[in-house]
């Protein structure tokens, strides 16, 4: 999974009790397994450094994410104006899971990428 742009992006993530309902506006909604054996979570973007990861800690076991495409404005931070893509907010939602279920497209987006 990518974003739809190179740049600053909004995301959020939250641990559920169990499976939410879907975001009526999410353009693109994929699942996934998330197996957590250790209890933590470590929550870090490709261009943050080492000291700017996040960590959470769980049960450990199964969980289940599913990342939510939501079409959004620019953030009211700075960001890059002359990056290409459209705005999004990302939603993670995880929750426990007793077993696996793969990779699911639960909606499918406009493909943002050439190639």
């Amino acid at each position: 999974m990518a974003t739809a742009r190179s740049d600053l992006v909004e995301s959020s993530v939250t641990l559920l009790p169990a499976a939410p309902g879907l975001i009526l506006d999410a353009e693109h909604v994929v699942e996934a397994d998330l197996p957590v054996p250790s209890g933590k979570i470590v929550i870090s973007g490709p261009a943050d450094y080492p000291s700017q990861e996040k960590f959470f800690s769980v049960l450990p076991g199964l969980y289940r994410a599913r990342v939510s495409y939501v079409p959004a404005g620019p953030p009211s931070v700075d960001w890059n104006d002359h990056e290409y893509g459209e705005h999004y907010r990302y939603v993670v939602e995880l929750w426990p899971v007793a077993a696996s279920a793969g990779v699911e497209v639960l909606r499918q987006g406009a493909s943002v990428w050439d190639g």
